[in-house]
């Protein structure tokens, strides 16, 4: 167990007493199926084939999820419909408003919970452990400490830790009231606590007021540090966003290294712990990062890899033998695509969907190499390549089974039924992998040439780039050589549409060209480049907003390469530094917002916690390109205080990432909706049982929800949101995605330490 954790067990004991179809859209298989020798390890045939067909599952095919119609400016119908770029198909977690809608998913949900279900976390709990709270507390979470924990677990995720998760913390100490980053800050930041008061929405109405100065206290020592008033925001006004009020509580002038709480000495209440050290976010980085391994397919999730109490064998071994899903009675098509991450909480696979996510993940390697380490417990930890790298190319490696052997990309693989099973590995239902498309295999391109460009330049990667260079160009080639459909995906493989409009397939061919001149320094790609750049929204609208940052970046990295074209370089260097003219996405605006993360109203779509991610990185992406250098402590200051709403600076006081009370949180999401950790299961929730594993961001507030439980519905923007799986379409609110969980790696290993 870290330091933190003990912490927050020992502190909160101390304090207890007190506190479309075939034809004419894509391109069938070719018999000679792709043979290719590829050496990754994670062929595990584990032949459990448990017939466990629970229904409870995502069942939903509504493969239209953003309802946002306004775009985050509402300056292009195409950039809020693209949110980000890939997040549809995830049972639910598409971002792009296509009104493609099919409507399918029309009552096979099995799940009971109909929209009677309020969930406990709803803010009606009166915290009665304060000592003197008066009943005013609108605690959101239900007391779960059973106060049986003492503190000997030893390390949330080492393979070897018996300890259920459901009593490593006390949601109930920390009053909720008083909202700080629950992993901590850096020492030389700001560090500003946020105190609510609910006037609308959740956990309204609210008549809780602090005392009117606030102490900074030692742990264990109890010992205080800082004496200081707290502010008035924003002259007493309620902020729209959230239906809040409130005041801050700054303490920036603590910069010691330590664990600490906020105390309030007139109402003798204190805030959940945090650290203040260099490397107070490390531990969540991996955590986050690691949920990768836990979303790997046909590969045994074993220990010392992973913790018991998430172990399972390998899964959807039927990848083994997948058949072509319009000629499912063809053997000689079969062929192996197994391996691979889940997309999200269901179990399929989308080739376009990883655009806005290997880019983003390879891209905060590129900026940040210094804090990703090789050891972060995963069966490649060791070998001498950061594990990031080893991670992304256990998903390439998938990648390369779905390329033909003429260059074409397959565009999905999965399941034709929404009745998943748990865990994994017992589900033996058929697979099967769709059409080649041109969004598919010019996704595959890009992807694969910024992959080799990056892993050229680690040794125990170099033939593996080779490999990759060479698939990148054989892609570009199929690409160019055929014609383009927007129309190869007709959901028979469920249920996400992993289509990509002729548009959008532009501004995918620019970026593979960026990536690929790059790589090769060929020529053609330049002038691929020079002539199709324009394509990127950002610069065809002058808008470089908090979507497609995977264009943003191939755009910047252009700049850098040798024999790029001046003009074009000049012309994005400027365009960029431009945009930083739109408060609402750079920089940081006193009194903009109570919790200090200001997002637009029209980002609390499908998938928000994506954009929010999105917006840190854009900003820190001024710093990496050295633009607009005499704003960058604004930059870096926005990125970093929506950091801190990620980790607790939020309406709810809670972290957005699963199961992070072996990590230091006191309140964290307890359950999300995932066909593993679905409703019954053991995986459920941390309050009845293991709960699921530690690091996954969940979507966040949806304004846009479809259902009627409220809440979510009828609350808002940003209180939008339950922590729950079995309530209705709980996937809009929920469930992850692998390109969320990119989104905020990238961000904290902005703020990281350089790995030991």
């Amino acid at each position: 167990m870290n330091t933190t954790a003990q912490f927050v067990i020992a502190l909160a004991l101390a304090l207890s007493a007190t506190s479309a179809c075939q034809t004419d859209t894509g391109t069938a298989p070719t018999t000679d199926t792709d043979t290719d020798s590829d050496t990754d390890t994670d062929t595990d045939t584990d032949s459990d084939t448990d017939t466990d067909t629970d229904s409870d599952s995502d069942t939903d095919s509504d493969t239209d999820s953003d309802t946002d119609a306004d775009t985050d400016t509402d300056t292009d119908s195409d950039t809020d419909s693209d949110g980000t770029d890939g997040t549809d198909g995830t049972d639910g977690t598409e971002t792009e408003d296509t009104g493609t809608d099919t409507g399918t998913d029309t009552g096979t949900d099995t799940d009971s919970d109909t929209g009677t279900d309020t969930d406990s976390d709803t803010g009606t709990d009166t915290d009665s452990d304060t000592g003197t709270d008066t009943g005013t507390d609108t605690d959101s979470d239900t007391d779960s400490d059973t106060g049986t924990d003492t503190g000997t677990d030893t390390d949330s995720d080492t393979g070897t830790d018996t300890d259920t998760g459901a009593e490593a913390f006390d949601t109930e100490v920390g009053n909720a009231h008083y909202k700080v980053d629950q992993f901590g800050y850096l020492p030389g930041e700001a560090k500003v606590a946020v105190i609510s008061q609910a006037q609308t929405g959740q956990f309204s109405p609210d008549s809780f007021t602090p005392g009117s100065t606030l102490e900074i206290r030692s742990w264990p020592s109890g010992d205080t540090m800082y004496t200081g008033s707290i502010t008035t925001w924003n002259s007493g006004n309620t902020d729209p966003l959230n239906g809040d009020k409130g005041w801050w509580f700054d303490f920036s002038s603590v910069t010691t290294p330590g664990q600490y709480y906020v105390w309030d000495p007139t109402r003798s209440v204190r805030s959940h712990g945090f650290r203040i050290a260099d490397d107070v976010y490390n531990d969540a980085m991996v955590a986050a990062m690691r949920t990768y391994f836990y979303q790997r397919e046909g590969f045994a999730k074993e220990a010392p890899f992973a913790d018991p109490r998430w172990a399972d064998g390998a899964s959807h071994m039927n990848d083994l033998h997948a058949r072509y899903v319009f000629d499912k009675t063809n053997a000689s098509l079969e062929r192996d695509v197994h391996g691979g991450w889940m997309d999200a909480g269901d179990y399929n696979k989308y080739v376009t969907f990883l655009d806005g996510t290997i880019h983003i993940l390879l891209a905060s390697f590129q900026q940040r190499p210094q804090v990703w380490g090789d050891d972060h417990n995963i069966p490649e930890s060791g070998n001498g390549i950061p594990d990031i790298l080893d991670e992304i190319d256990f998903e390439l490696s998938w990648m390369i089974r779905m390329q033909d052997t003429d260059g074409g990309v397959f565009i999905k693989a999965g399941e034709d039924t929404y009745n998943s099973a748990s865990p994994p590995s017992s589900s033996d239902h058929a697979r099967f992998y769709g059409l080649k498309c041109s969004s598919s295999t010019i996704s595959l391109a890009s992807i694969f040439a910024h992959a080799a460009l990056v892993f050229e330049d680690i040794p125990a990667l170099a033939a593996r780039a080779a490999v990759l260079e060479d698939r990148a160009e054989d892609a570009w080639d199929w690409y160019t050589g055929h014609s383009r459909s927007d129309a190869c995906d007709n959901g028979e493989i469920k249920s996400g549409d992993a289509d990509r409009s002729l548009a959008d397939q532009d501004k995918q061919a620019a970026r593979a060209a960026a990536w690929l001149f790059a790589l090769t320094g060929d020529a053609a790609y330049n002038t691929y480049f020079v002539n199709n750049y324009t394509d990127f929204d950002q610069i065809s609208m002058s808008w470089w907003g908090n979507y497609r940052n995977e264009d943003e970046d191939a755009a910047l990295f252009y700049t850098s390469i040798p024999g790029a074209s001046t003009t074009v370089a000049n012309a994005i260097r400027t365009s960029k530094t431009n945009g930083t003219g739109d408060t609402s996405l750079y920089g940081w605006t006193a009194n903009s917002h109570l919790y200090r993360a200001a997002m637009s109203t029209s980002s609390f779509h499908w998938g928000h916690n994506t954009v929010v991610g999105v917006t840190g990185n854009i900003n820190t992406n001024l710093i990496a390109w050295n633009l607009s250098s005499a704003n960058h402590a604004g930059y870096r200051k926005r990125a970093l205080e929506l950091l801190h709403w990620f980790h607790g600076v939020n309406p709810f006081g809670k972290v957005m990432l699963s199961n992070m009370g072996e990590y230091g949180a006191e309140n964290s999401v307890n359950e999300f909706y995932h066909s593993w950790f679905t409703t019954g299961t053991q995986w459920d929730s941390v309050l009845t049982g293991t709960g699921p594993a530690p690091g996954f961001l969940v979507g966040g507030p949806n304004s846009s929800y479809s259902g009627t439980v409220s809440p979510p519905d009828n609350q808002p923007p940003e209180k939008s949101y339950i922590d729950g799986n079995d309530f209705t379409n709980s996937w809009e609110i929920t469930e992850n995605g692998i390109y969320y969980q990119a989104a905020y790696v990238r961000l904290v290993a902005w703020f990281a330490a350089a790995a030991d």
